[in-house]
């Protein structure tokens, strides 16, 4: 799979600053601001001051990590190692009150022993949280002479792709400034090289295999399926636009994507030359720009580049074109609805500033749906013009950040937010084209850009990806514009979901169909189209293709579309991963294209789960299919409903039954058990419910939205007397709620009349004439307006004669759970003494304490307010007397 990277030139092993007390000539002429100079600007600098050749030897040695520092101590044997981590693996840990004990830097440090099971390359990453880290590998404690590296990122140090014998190594923690410290994550994983082509120092072409971090760094394009051994890189021809003519060079791929902005066709010479600009016929074109601080030089080249881009575009739309512009942060705000004032938008965006955005991600989706269907979120001044239907409507993405919402988060939710907002553009012709600008210090493109692919196969769009100091950003967005009116030929696919069999034996389908869809999406005819399978790759196993390759499609009129089914077997390696299929597309007249398929192979031995399954409608009113979803005994499974239509108070009912051999969902497999509460339901984000599935058996369910309840059940319990039972319950929010029905043993005990108070109420009714020491079971029925009746709750509850309702000493299950951000802690005491409860994290620290005194004997319920605290597991702990009993719940936020 191509990845197109960032001009980005960082050093991979950089240089360190040495504590003072190294008084030889070479660790004094390492400047102690090593971090701001590059390692040549460094050995210049050592030349000026007259420093022996024998010693710049030293000296470079030193700052590429080959050797340490003269008078560095290493550690005693009982001080070293602090930890052990097994490869591959990470850690969690800190380095405050550990002591400097390798006494190289002026701030503490953390040692590691690190078992590697088999020679090869191991790529290391420690990301500090509050300070930046310094990271040394080395073949004892305190050492670094396997690799010494501060990255330049301020919060995390790589030694990637560097090759370690089987053994052991030693990581050594640092921090850059004297005296910080904190919490850090250390992880050791294998990496996997590719083939990086770019450009050298001398500005002449070069290859190298390495990481794709590293290729990053040289501000390659790399290729996880080559090596420059067997793939040398090449050059080809690239149009691009100056003063709205096209312009042809011959050069390499990273150069022609990110300082020249335009499109490369490898192996094919300025002899053929590059196609003028489109006709597009009139054309809506909206700019939604990212206007973070990290996006300052990329508003810039637009800037630069915008009198050339309205030029074009005025030329594709035969003068008839309207610009809008929408920005984003964490909120979005409206520039300019669409309008043929194109010197007024000109304006804005010249004048636009990037700075703000608490931090990634960014309401990028939210800005599309603005833009789509005008009803967007945390949207301070709205779009209201709608795109004409006769135009070319075309929203250009300009960002370095994944969406977000309104809520400053990324999670599955976003990412079925983001496809539906792709749908919507699709519904309404409306094509979604993305300028990605990679941020070095951001999050990985691997993040990223399935969600702007996404964009781009539903909506027959592209992504343009430019260096990561902006460079490229106005030419990608001209090739955007010209490639509105050719005969366009693109490529999608829904892949294929592989299951493995619960009942054994590997992978349901080993043998299965991948369907190509190729479409003609332009004006004009693509001749003698050809469609063919380049490359399988991934770490799934092996792949035969059993169907003709390359297939021959003919001729694609404008606006035609065709199928071609790929048949493949494979031969899964054991534990899953991923399976990338590469489909070129080329045509006589048309520009080429291609797709990277990514199939995930489940890890059939000994069981593969779902790990989260997805409802997603913009009416909740409607309840979606049913789906059949795979449980592994030991892994829940979370649960999400989303929607647009969403609201407070109004949280979902799933039907769920063992096995998928029922009416709604049809596979044959083995019924799983499982623990589901309909009352267990959290928000989470803008606009999703959020609960969980408990296996306790490895099988399968089927998977059912019913409806949405009118009710949010804040806690409902039940307290034993002498033949009478109190059920006592809280509702957070009601809407449209008529009425409660409470039943005893499935047969109706009473009727409750709702307040339907949107801030929710409390009830209680007490149920007599009961039998004591019998156990009744009790289920609470919310009943709609309309009608529709779901249980909220379910409890079983004894009665007891007499004083004697409480007989031990008991703690029960908090309710409900998983929480937020409150839940009921009930529990007995036979006598009158004291009691303490209190609240403990995972890591035994206490966080709370909810009773410390002299409580009398009976029944107790105590509510714990969790709002302070993050999502995780928490013990609550009772003590009474020489009695201490402890349980645990889970707050989920």
């Amino acid at each position: 799979m191509r990845k197109f990277l960032t001009l980005c030139c960082m050093l991979c092993v950089v240089a360190a600053a040495f504590a003072a007390n190294y008084r030889d000539p070479v660790t004094q002429a390492i400047d102690p601001n090593a971090k701001l100079l590059s390692l040549s600007a460094q050995i210049d600098a050592a030349k000026q001051n007259g420093l022996p050749t024998e010693d710049l030897q030293k000296m470079y040695d030193i700052l590429t990590g080959k050797t340490v520092p003269a008078g560095r101590r290493t550690q005693s044997l009982d001080e070293c190692p602090d930890a052990q981590l097994a490869a591959p693996g990470f850690l969690n840990g800190g380095t405050c009150g550990n002591g400097n004990s390798c006494d190289s830097w002026s701030s503490e440090d953390y040692s590691i022993a690190v078992s590697i099971p088999y020679s090869g390359l191991w790529s290391i990453r420690y990301d500090g949280f509050a300070y930046d880290p310094v990271l040394y590998v080395g073949t004892e404690c305190c050492l670094g002479d396997i690799c010494v590296n501060d990255d330049y990122n301020g919060l995390n140090s790589m030694c990637p792709c560097i090759f370690l014998e089987q053994g052991t190594i030693y990581l050594t923690l640092e921090a850059f400034s004297p005296g910080e410290c904190g919490s850090f994550l250390v992880s050791v994983t294998e990496c996997e090289s590719g083939r990086c082509c770019y450009m050298n120092d001398f500005g002449a072409p070069a290859c190298a295999d390495v990481t794709i971090d590293e290729c990053i760094d040289l501000g390659g394009v790399w290729d996880e399926n080559a090596n420059c051994e067997d793939n040398p890189c090449t050059i080809g021809r690239c149009c691009y636009y100056d003063d709205g003519e096209p312009v042809c060079e011959t050069t390499r791929e990273d150069f022609c994507a990110y300082v020249l902005g335009g499109e490369w066709t490898e192996g094919v010479s300025c002899e053929e030359a590059c196609p003028a600009p489109g006709d597009c016929g009139p054309i809506d074109l909206v700019f939604a720009v990212d206007v973070t601080g990290s996006m300052g030089n990329a508003i810039g080249n637009v800037v630069s580049e915008l009198p050339n881009i309205i030029m074009l575009a005025n030329q594709a739309s035969g003068n008839d074109l309207r610009l809008g512009l929408v920005t984003f942060t964490d909120s979005v705000y409206t520039h300019h609805n669409l309008t043929f004032n194109h010197a007024a938008v000109q304006a804005s965006i010249a004048a636009l500033v990037a700075a703000g955005g608490n931090s990634l991600p960014e309401a990028s989706d939210v800005a599309l749906r603005e833009i789509i269907t005008n009803d967007g979120a945390c949207v301070s001044a709205h779009f209201t013009s709608p795109f004409r239907p006769a135009a070319s409507k075309i929203i250009v993405l300009i960002t370095d950040a994944t969406n977000g919402g309104c809520d400053d988060t990324h999670d599955g939710s976003d990412i079925a937010f983001a496809h539906q907002r792709a749908l919507d553009a699709a519904g309404l012709g409306i094509r979604i084209s993305s300028v990605y600008v990679p941020n070095p210090f951001g999050e990985s493109p691997l993040n990223i850009l399935p969600v702007l692919d996404d964009y781009a196969a539903t909506t027959a769009g592209s992504v343009r990806i430019v260096a990561s100091n902006g460079s490229g950003t106005g030419g990608a967005i001209n090739q955007i514009i010209s490639d509105c009116g050719q005969g366009e030929l693109r490529l999608s696919s829904a892949g294929v979901t592989l299951r493995c069999d619960p009942n054994g034996g590997g992978i349901t389908t080993p043998t299965f169909d991948v369907r190509v869809t190729t479409l003609n999406d332009g004006s004009a005819a693509c001749e003698n189209v050809s469609l063919e399978v380049t490359n399988v790759g991934g770490d799934f196993g092996s792949a035969v293709l059993n169907s003709a390759n390359p297939v021959a499609l003919g001729n694609l009129a404008a606006n035609q579309s065709v199928f071609t089914d790929f048949n493949f077997t494979i031969t899964p390696d054991g534990d899953g991963g991923l399976m990338i299929v590469t489909v070129n597309l080329t045509s006589d007249n048309c520009p080429p294209n291609f797709l990277d398929i990514v199939i995930e192979v489940p890890d059939c031995s000994p069981c593969d789960a779902e790990t989260a399954i997805y409802f997603f409608e913009d009416d909740l009113r409607i309840p979606p299919a049913c789906i059949c979803a795979y449980l592994c005994l030991g892994e829940p499974v979370h649960v999400f409903v989303c929607g647009d239509g969403l609201t407070q108070g109004n949280y979902p009912i799933l039907n769920i039954t063992p096995g998928c051999m029922t009416e709604d969902c049809s596979e044959e497999c083995d019924p799983a058990q499982f623990l589901f509460s309909n009352t267990g339901w959290t928000l989470w984000g803008d606009s999703c419910w959020h609960n969980l599935i408990i296996p306790q058996s490895d099988g399968c369910i089927c998977v059912c939205f019913e409806r949405y309840l009118p009710v949010e059940l804040a806690s409902f319990s039940a307290v034993g007397r002498d033949t009478e039972i109190q059920l006592t319950w809280r509702t957070a929010s009601e809407t449209e709620n008529s009425h409660f029905e409470l039943l005893r043993d499935g047969l109706m005990a009473a009727q409750i009349t709702a307040t339907n108070n949107a801030s929710g109420s409390t009830y209680t009714f007490v149920d007599r004439a009961l039998e004591n020491g019998r156990s009744y079971h009790y289920e609470l029925v919310s009943v709609s307006l309309n009608g529709d009746r779901a249980v909220a709750g379910e409890l079983n509850a004894t009665p007891a004669a007499g004083a004697a309702v409480v007989t031990e000493i008991a703690l029960h299950q908090n309710y409900p759970n998983p929480f937020n951000p409150e839940t009921n802690i009930t529990f007995d005491l036979v006598e009158t003494g004291a009691v303490t409860l209190d609240i403990y994290n995972a890591v035994g620290q206490k966080v709370a304490a909810l009773v410390n005194g002299t409580l009398s004997e009976g029944r107790h319920t105590v509510v714990f307010d969790a709002s302070g605290l993050p999502s995780g597991l928490y013990f609550y702990r009772l003590t009474a007397g020489a009695t201490t009993m402890q349980k645990k719940m889970l707050l989920l936020k």
